[in-house]
């Protein structure tokens, strides 16, 4: 997991229609007809907020090698054959004894219309209540110490913004000797996921037309001392022979399919 700064470059590679192209969008019929029936599934009270996700065919015009290089998302992540993140969202960190966690949920062309955006706001309201009580279950004095913040995303089609918030907690002194059990209980991330969360796992499960795999897991850096972490999200999956962009998108009651479906191809880039 890297953070990068790009180094000389000839400005071509820093294209990202150069980079990356599309070939095979999601199928939108078949997008739009699970959020409906996800939003059914949702007047029945199962679910209030589900994150769903497709793949986009797509063609690279540089090596997957030459991306991670270039790449200049807060987060980058390579597995080598498998795939590629170019994650803008950290998951949590722990600095002393000091647990962070970053939900992002929210995106739009418009930063004033995102903030301003009902549906947005009661999407993002929900993570955060959400991640704040999954923080409850291994930490002590959980707070918000930023609430839905803006953060801006370069493209080769114009900025994206998206609406983070910060809440901390206060881990046991000993925490480093248990990761294994206290990190797992945070899994999988709230944001790509849904609430309630068990509940909303199923109808993920039943609504995409395939098994996630690494795609919105978390990849662990852990020093000894400190620990960071990422959601693997904006992800390039290179395990088939047909390259696919993984993307998704928050979906609730009040969302519009359609504009779901825009959501999804509009996070389809190579942060370069």
């Amino acid at each position: 997991m890297e953070n990068h700064s790009s180094p000389q470059t000839s400005a071509a590679e820093f294209h990202s229609r150069y980079a990356l192209e599309i070939l095979t969008p999601p199928n939108r019929h078949q997008v739009v007809s699970a959020i409906h029936a996800l939003q059914a599934e949702m007047q029945a009270g199962r679910s209030y907020l589900v994150n769903y996700c497709s793949q986009t065919g797509v063609r690279l015009n540089l090596p997957p090698e030459r991306l991670f290089e270039r790449s200049a998302a807060p987060f980058t992540v390579w597995l080598e054959s498998e795939f590629i993140s170019f994650s803008p969202e950290a998951f949590v960190s722990v600095s002393g004894d000091t647990i962070f966690t970053n939900p992002m949920k929210g995106t739009g062309p418009d930063a004033a219309a995102l903030l301003a955006d009902a549906k947005e706001q009661a999407e993002h309201a929900t993570v955060v209540d959400l991640l704040r009580n999954d923080l409850g279950r291994v930490a002590t004095g959980v707070k918000i110490e930023d609430y839905r913040f803006v953060s801006r995303i370069e493209r080769e089609s114009g900025p994206l913004f998206q609406t983070s918030t910060r809440i901390s907690g206060r881990l046991p002194p000993d925490w480093r000797d248990h990761l294994g059990e206290w990190l797992p209980m945070l899994l999988p991330a709230g944001s790509i996921s849904g609430a309630p969360k068990q509940e909303t796992l199923q109808l993920i499960r039943q609504s995409e037309t395939e098994s996630r795999g690494f795609f919105t897991g978390v990849a662990v850096l852990f020093d000894g001392e400190n620990l960071q972490s990422a959601v693997l999200i904006r992800y390039l999956d290179l395990s088939q022979p047909q390259v696919r962009f993984r993307s998704g998108a928050g979906v609730t009651i009040y969302s519009d399919p359609e504009a779901e479906y825009a959501e999804i191809l509009s996070k389809v880039y190579v942060p370069l």
